[in-house]
C-alpha cells in the first residue's frame, strides 16, 4: 500500500497583468489522500476528479483519490486500518 496524504487542496489562482488576483485560491472541502491500490475500507470517501492534482509516477490510472470530511477522521481510519502509526 502506497499513501500519499496531501491534506487541503485548493481552486488554482488567477491573476490580472499586474499580478493582482482575479479569482481561486479558495479551499477545496475535504481532506486529500491518494492510494495505490484502491482502499475498500474508503469507498465512500472515493472522489474521481477530472484531472488529477498528483498522482504516482506511471501510474495515474491506478491512482486511487480520497476526500475525508476533515484531517481527524483520515487519521482515526488510517490508524484504525494500521496505514499510521500513533504518536506517543
Amino acid at each position: 500500500m502506497t499513501l500519499d496524504i496531501i491534506g487541503n487542496l485548493y481552486t488554482p489562482v488567477i491573476c490580472d497583468a499586474e499580478g493582482e488576483v482575479i479569482s481561486g485560491g479558495e479551499a477545496l472541502p475535504g481532506w486529500h489522500v491518494n492510494t495505490i491500490p484502491a482502499v475498500p475500507e474508503w469507498e465512500s470517501y472515493k472522489v474521481g476528479p477530472t484531472t488529477k492534482r498528483r498522482v504516482f509516477a506511471g501510474m495515474a490510472d491506478e491512482t486511487c483519490c480520497y476526500a475525508f470530511p476533515d484531517e481527524a477522521t483520515f487519521t482515526d481510519s488510517a490508524i484504525e486500518l494500521g496505514f499510521v502509526e500513533v504518536a506517543e
